[in-house]
């Protein structure tokens, strides 16, 4: 199971699991700057579920803003960014969506670091610890060989996957698929999985169909997160290579 399984800290649930279904090819690029409406609402919508969470808690900890103002920046810089003039701008031959969306996130918050700079709000912006909503800071500086480019990378996989896992839950639930859901849960999602056995127990099911759930449920999932891939980014050669990057961690 990838690394990014762990479930996102609830920091905050904007750009959450409960957007739009993703889009399907053409490119997300080209839909969300497009004139047919229908296309271009879907497809900023696939963007900011794919893209809202990892540029939020790159803020906080990059640019050190506070839980409010990383979520101001980052709704600004969304708002001013899925334009012709902003999301126009990106050329798949000088590199991925993703990392220019990264460098595009910094050049917004320096411009606005800048700006209330000139303007001496109380002497400069005021520096917030970083906290999730559990009260524990989020730093990165523990692992030193983690840059800030890894670690945007490692969020938006992280939210690719919790996507695809709220994708997994909605289509088990519709289709009937209540157990298998839930021993997917109880033995993926979790930081210590409990044997099969002692899932059978509980589940008041034979090992041999622990098994069965299992393997259906990640089969599905690995469906669906491929389908988040495919959603956000810029090309099939690109979701390829994210995919790899993603599954290689499992």
């Amino acid at each position: 199971m990838p690394e990014c399984a762990v479930p996102v800290e609830r920091d905050t649930s904007i750009g959450g699991p409960n957007a739009a279904f993703p889009s399907t090819r053409p490119s997300i690029v080209a839909a969300a700057i497009g004139d047919d409406e229908a296309r271009r609402r879907t497809a900023r919508e696939t963007f900011v579920a794919a893209y809202w969470k990892p540029i939020y808690r790159y803020i906080r900890i990059k640019w050190r803003r506070g839980n409010e103002d990383a979520k101001d920046l980052t709704q600004a810089f969304l708002t001013e960014f899925l334009s012709a003039a902003g999301l126009g701008r990106f050329d798949a031959a000088r590199g991925s969506l993703r990392t220019f969306v990264r460098v595009s996130v910094d050049g917004f918050v320096s411009h606005d670091a800048r700006a209330a700079s000139r303007l001496k709000r109380g002497g400069g912006f005021l520096v917030s610890p970083i906290e999730d909503d559990d009260g524990d800071v989020v730093d990165i500086a523990a692992d030193p060989d983690v840059s800030m480019e890894e670690y945007f990378h490692r969020e938006w996989q992280r939210q690719i996957f919790a996507l695809g896992v709220d994708d997994l839950r909605a289509f088990a639930r519709a289709s009937g698929k209540d157990m298998p859901l839930a021993v997917f849960e109880a033995h993926d999602l979790v930081d210590e999985p409990p044997s099969y056995g002692a899932l059978a127990s509980t589940f008041h099911l034979t090992p041999a169909t622990v098994t069965n759930h299992l393997a259906w449920a990640r089969r599905e999932l690995r469906r669906f997160v491929l389908a988040r891939v495919d959603a956000a980014t810029a090309s099939a050669a690109e979701a390829a290579s994210e995919a790899r990057a993603l599954f290689e961690r499992s």
